[in-house]
């Protein structure tokens, strides 16, 4: 099955599940949770959430919660919205095309806000959980963020995701829908995985920004969840931390196999500037044009990240994408 029948198969998916908001059972209140590293409970469902960035947005979407969103920030300013998303954003209004800051969110009183460290709220700043408590809003923290608090976080895995699609379930009181979306995200995960099994394993390097500017995932972030689900290793997981700036030489080291840029307006400029870079452009994998590219809905937390592990799996093992189609084309 290849990924746009995938992706119409998830938009499907979102569709019912927005139904079942209304035809489900609701979970009992009051609901206690773990999230970065805290203990929270909540005596009732969430139902005047402001959600932000663009990856958050589209989880609740898709877990089926947008009557229950009041408010959308940081999702239009810094990236590209994929077309599907823009359309289903509908009339929910976006409050800030950029992280909100306190006051924005105390005028406008949610009983949730969902958010991420070092996505449009920064460590040190103004918005903490305590803080937002204190005005009677309760946090929920993006699980693959909480590295910008807490040194205690294990490895990003597809576990990370998994949790926060559970955990916003049971908040909002319908925890049906969280385990329909995870039970079919681990179904989907299950067949990529089957195909590449037995295959060595490449080195991928997550290539964002410039080679004067070089970000990448080291083994906290997402961007490493997604390598290994695919049949991967990321070179850059000595790096215990999410997103972080590399060197040259870091890069050169690691040797990649393969690599993954970020796709938005300056790809192709940022490819072509690592082909001609007098260093980065003896990389084999450059020189045999070994690489793909993922947006960054794609690459981080998000229901878009399935998708991403195909994607990269189709491209670091073709020959078994390949002979796989091939068997199913013979038993058709």
């Amino acid at each position: 099955m290849n990924i746009k029948r995938k992706t119409l198969d998830l938009l499907t998916l979102i569709a019912g599940l927005s139904l079942s908001v209304i035809v489900t059972a609701q979970t009992q209140f009051p609901v206690t949770i773990e999230n970065c590293g805290r203990t929270v409970t909540f005596e009732k469902p969430v139902r005047n959430a402001i959600v932000n960035n663009v990856n958050m947005a589209e989880m609740v979407h898709a877990l089926g919660l947008k009557p229950y969103i009041k408010a959308m920030t940081g999702v239009t300013g810094p990236v590209e919205l994929h077309t599907d998303f823009a359309e289903k954003m509908g009339d929910i209004p976006e409050l800030s095309p950029r992280g909100p800051g306190l006051e924005l969110l105390v005028r406008h009183k949610p009983d949730l806000f969902f958010w991420g460290w070092s996505y449009g709220v920064n460590a040190g700043g103004a918005i903490t959980p305590e803080r937002l408590e204190q005005y009677g809003i309760h946090s929920y923290i993006l699980e693959e963020s909480c590295i910008r608090e807490r040194d205690d976080v294990p490895d990003a895995s597809l576990d990370t995701l998994y949790h926060d699609l559970t955990n916003l379930s049971l908040i909002f009181g319908h925890p049906e829908n969280g385990e329909a979306l995870v039970t079919d995200f681990k179904n989907r995960i299950a067949t990529i995985q089957n195909k590449v099994a037995d295959q060595p394993k490449p080195k991928v390097f997550l290539f964002d920004g410039t080679p004067n500017d070089l970000v990448t995932s080291g083994s906290k972030g997402m961007g490493h969840a997604i390598i290994e689900a695919a049949g991967g290793i990321n070179v850059a997981a000595e790096m215990s931390t999410s997103w972080a700036f590399t060197s040259i030489e870091s890069v050169m080291r690691w040797n990649p196999d393969y690599l993954i840029f970020r796709q938005d307006a300056g790809m192709e400029q940022a490819i072509q500037s690592v082909k001609d870079h007098p260093v980065l452009g003896r990389l084999e994998a450059v020189r045999k044009g070994r690489y793909t590219s993922l947006t960054y809905s794609e690459m981080v937390p998000g229901v878009r990240v399935i998708e991403s592990i195909e994607r990269v799996a189709r491209t670091i093992h073709p020959e078994s994408f390949a002979a796989s189609e091939a068997d199913e084309a013979v038993a058709l």
